[in-house]
């Protein structure tokens, strides 16, 4: 199942470039326990986009990520786990389901 979340990057963070970044959140989903869906073959890798770059050095206070995960898991939990293992300057502050990848969501 599909996942999308939204998260602002701001303060010093907004001089981590695009790439570094899904490094980041992608150790932080690991860190949280997310049960996290990898790609197969030799080099896997998680199923996971994050929305177009940003600039170097612009902040943001809407982003969003999509992944896939193998089991059903508490959103609001989950965000707190997360936020504990970022870094300053990236909060996760909404989680929700998503039947099909990159399909829209109910934000509120």
């Amino acid at each position: 199942m599909y996942v999308r979340g939204r998260f602002k990057k701001i303060g010093y963070i907004r001089l981590v470039g695009h790439l570094d970044t899904m490094k980041i959140i992608i150790r932080a989903f690991n860190r949280a326990g997310l049960p996290i869906t990898y790609s197969e073959g030799f080099n896997k890798s998680p199923k996971l986009a994050l929305s177009q770059s940003l600039p170097l050095g612009v902040q943001s206070l809407e982003e969003f990520v999509d992944f896939e995960i193998n089991e059903k898991i508490d959103l609001e939990k989950a965000i707190d786990k997360i936020n504990s293992e970022l870094p300053n300057g990236i909060r996760f502050y909404y989680l929700c389901y998503s039947e099909k990848k990159r399909k829209t969501c109910k934000f509120n």
